[in-house]
């Protein structure tokens, strides 16, 4: 059996005790370091087109998650 990973286990923890609020702001976190991330692979003018657009697509699927979780 694998060795258990011990950041990776305090990760899914934090994540599966958290509150419905507390989910949406670790959300729009994440959504928010993806994009400067991309911004910062952009003003760099890097040629690592691929991470940026990864890190965008990352930050379009959270958007898309939290606007399909609004309750109207």
């Amino acid at each position: 059996m694998g060795k258990i990973n011990p950041l990776n286990a305090y990760k899914e923890t934090t994540i599966r005790t958290a509150s419905g609020g507390k989910l949406i702001v670790m959300l729009y976190d994440e959504a928010l370091k993806q994009i400067d991330f991309a911004v910062e692979k952009l003003n760099q003018k890097s040629k690592q087109l691929d991470k940026v657009n990864i890190a965008l697509l990352k930050a379009q699927d959270i958007i898309t998650e939290l606007m399909a979780s609004l309750d109207f």
